[in-house]
């Protein structure tokens, strides 16, 4: 990733922070998606859902740059793992935040008004 590539995804992560909260009422810690890579997929799979064409925009590109990032240090072992620890992660992170449950039922009628 270059540096301008680089600009434009932090760019991208700190253009989410405000619609994040507005739409879905999350509180994005930009600090912690730059560092935990499972952090970072779940709030980009909330922002993914949205209607909102800006934050969705920017969801994609931060999650382009997660999937290369992934796909860079992934092995074939290793894959079955990263699965497991994120839906470890994603369901931890529910019990943890109040709003979790209400985000992953947007998301569900997102996913089902789509038709996926």
């Amino acid at each position: 990733m270059n540096s301008s590539d680089y600009a434009a995804v932090q760019d991208a992560l700190v253009r989410m922070v405000v619609p994040m909260r507005r739409e879905f009422g999350v509180a994005v810690d930009v600090r912690r998606m730059r560092c935990d890579m499972i952090y970072a997929q779940f709030i980009v799979s909330q922002a993914l859902t949205s209607q909102t064409q800006p934050l969705h925009d920017s969801a994609c590109l931060v999650d382009r740059c997660l999937r290369a990032a992934a796909a860079r240090s992934a092995s074939p072992d290793s894959a079955a793992a990263v699965t497991v620890r994120r839906e470890i992660a994603v369901e931890d992170a529910a019990q943890r935040h109040p709003l979790a449950a209400l985000i992953e039922s947007f998301a569900r009628r997102a996913a089902i008004r789509r038709g996926s």
